[in-house]
């Protein structure tokens, strides 16, 4: 936990990188064991993207009419510790598989098969990036595919009080990750600009208050992400993902949860109409198994009543503020025009291909160049659709693909025995809510925290739950 917390004050790029070789190390020192550094070593270090910068343009600033984009369009990479361990899991687990017996897993076999055509396809469609680039993209993703399947053997072969152990640790962790990145979040908007930390990926607030449905009265944070919709959206599923766990593991006092707080004003601030949307659907799953009835028994004392007078004030204007900007969608620059140029530009690439796909991450390069509309010049962008994305990226044989993990996901699920309806109504309304999300923002990135947190717990069969 320590790690999590100081990456945060790390003076530069290459502190970063001996604090997570000390952090990987320590674990190592204190279980002597390469499979719990695997294990225990990734998801922290997954939460943090630093590394070595190299950007590439491929639309240069004079190809663009638009004042938003005066350096173009480019894309980036990071050599980060992140992708070193990752490709370090990757040999070492399939040496694992040589010399040891590990497990078939349903979903580790779609995933691998997602992950291999997506490196085909960028081969295959020339992407603007360097091959080696292209690759180093392929062993991060294939590095979440091999940690899940190794936890996933991990959990397998110990015993209850060591399940227990990482049970534990994950949700401490997703805690934490909570905490420090709303913090973050709030202190960045009572600042009004990022505060020059390591951990964030920009130095400047993107423009914001610049379009029809954006008044732009209330500064609006990045967090770590380095735009506020996709903050929002990872605050949305990693807060769904410690949720499920602490119900799976008997309940939730909601008294004593008042740090939740911060998540939640921090949701708020970060203003993304969407991850309002999504987080309803939380609201409401939360309040139909008593949450509103938790609220009345908590006694506050005048000090507390005195800060949730402000906390409401300041939601009010925030909600106020962008309620005002949202019904005004009807200008010729508005958002829901915007998303359906991008929508019509899409129609024609997904008919070039459909079967499979631009490549990940190729969208914008390959639509500015067969747009014959023009209007990727004025805002060349994914379209704001991950589902429509995926199709155009990964085509109708990626989309199929993860339709179908979702599906298995949920099939799983509903046939398991072990878990009460409350469990499977929780993993329902967050898998919603996540599909809201990504239904009116360009976040192809269906396997996040919520997803894995729900495939380890189904498949760690000799797990007990308490029927919550």
């Amino acid at each position: 936990m320590a790690f999590l917390g100081l990456s945060v004050v790390m003076p530069n790029v290459k502190f970063f990188y001996l604090w997570s070789v000390m952090y990987l190390l320590s674990i190592g020192f204190l279980t002597r064991s390469w499979e719990k550094v695997v294990v225990y070593g990734y998801l922290p270090l997954s939460v943090y993207f630093v590394g070595q910068l190299y950007v590439f343009r491929f639309i240069q600033p004079w190809e663009i009419n638009n004042f938003l984009f005066p350096d173009g369009r480019s894309d980036f990479f990071k050599l980060t510790p992140l992708l070193i361990f990752s490709m370090a899991i990757t040999s070492s687990f399939l040496v694992k598989l040589i010399v040891d017996k590990v497990k078939s897993w349903w979903l580790v076999n779609m995933l691998l098969l997602i992950m291999f055509l997506n490196i085909i396809r960028l081969l295959v469609n020339n992407s603007f990036l360097p091959w080696w680039i292209n690759m180093a993209r392929f062993f991060e993703d294939l590095g979440l595919v091999i940690w899940i399947w190794w936890t996933g053997d991990y959990l397998s072969r110990i015993n209850k009080k060591q399940k227990e152990i990482f049970w534990e640790y994950l949700r401490k962790t997703i805690k934490i990750v909570l905490i420090i990145t709303s913090t973050l979040v709030l202190i960045q908007g009572i600042k009004g600009s990022p505060l020059g930390l390591v951990v964030e990926q920009s130095n400047t607030f993107p423009y914001f208050g610049v379009d029809t449905n954006e008044l732009g009265a209330v500064p609006r944070p990045i967090g770590l992400m380095g735009d506020a919709n996709n903050q929002g959206f990872r605050i949305l599923t990693v807060l769904a993902a410690w949720v499920l766990l602490y119900v799976v593991a008997g309940g939730i006092d909601w008294k004593k949860q008042r740090w939740l707080v911060l998540p939640i004003l921090a949701i708020i601030w970060l203003q993304s109409r969407a991850v309002y949307l999504g987080f309803f659907v939380l609201v409401l799953w939360w309040g139909y198994y008593g949450g509103f009835e938790s609220i009345r028994k908590i006694k506050l004392g005048k000090w507390a009543w005195s800060f949730m007078t402000l906390i409401i004030i300041f939601v009010t204007v925030v909600l106020g503020v962008r309620f005002l900007g949202s019904v005004s969608t009807l200008g010729g620059n508005s958002g829901w025009e915007t998303r359906l140029n991008l929508l019509k530009v899409s129609s024609r690439l997904i008919s070039h291909y459909f079967l499979v796909g631009v490549g990940k991450g190729n969208f914008t390069e390959v639509a500015f160049r067969e747009d014959l509309t023009g209007f990727m010049r004025t805002f060349p962008w994914p379209v704001h659709n991950g589902f429509i994305l995926i199709l155009v990226e990964q085509g109708i044989s990626g989309l199929l693909l993860w339709v179908g993990l979702l599906s298995l996901l949920i099939y799983k699920l509903i046939k398991n025995n072990r878990y009460s309806l409350k469990i499977k109504s929780l993993v329902l309304s967050a898998i919603v809510a996540q599909f809201i999300v990504m239904f009116f923002q360009p976040f192809p990135e269906i396997l996040n925290w919520l997803v894995i947190v729900a495939v380890l717990l189904l498949d760690d069969d000799k797990t007990d739950v308490k029927k919550a």
